[in-house]
């Protein structure tokens, strides 16, 4: 069996039951290979440039050759930027919060006070 896109040797087992550890994670195993560690660092750095989705997508097409080699799907490419986008917006908050605190040491009369929402966006 090779992969879905660019012909790699790779081999890929797939258990029949459905409560399997490997669930959650199928449907990204197969659109983003393990193979291909330096794909997900390219998108973040193009990403982070403004690149648009479709560009970005070309761009690692020239890293496999041809459009058809590209290992994975321009909807993996896109739910994969998203999900850079959401642990970059967590990792903003976090260091926000982290500064905020640090003012409040330094500042004793400074009171910040944060209300927490349950929308997750």
């Amino acid at each position: 069996m090779r992969s879905c896109r660019c012909e790699s040797p790779a081999l890929i087992q797939q258990l029949r039951s459905k409560d399997h550890l490997s669930s959650p994670m199928y449907k990204q195993t197969i659109h983003w290979p393990s193979h291909n560690v330096y794909s997900k660092d390219l998108v973040e750095q193009q990403r982070q440039d403004n690149v648009n989705l479709a560009k970005v997508y070309i761009i690692i097409g020239s890293f496999f050759g041809s459009m058809k080699r590209i290992p994975f799907t321009k909807r993996a490419l896109k739910n994969l930027c998203g999900r850079i986008s959401r642990e970059q917006g967590e990792d903003d908050v976090r260091k926000t919060m982290e500064a905020f605190a640090e003012l409040v040491q330094e500042i004793h009369t400074l009171h910040i006070v944060c209300m927490l929402t349950k929308i997750d966006r």
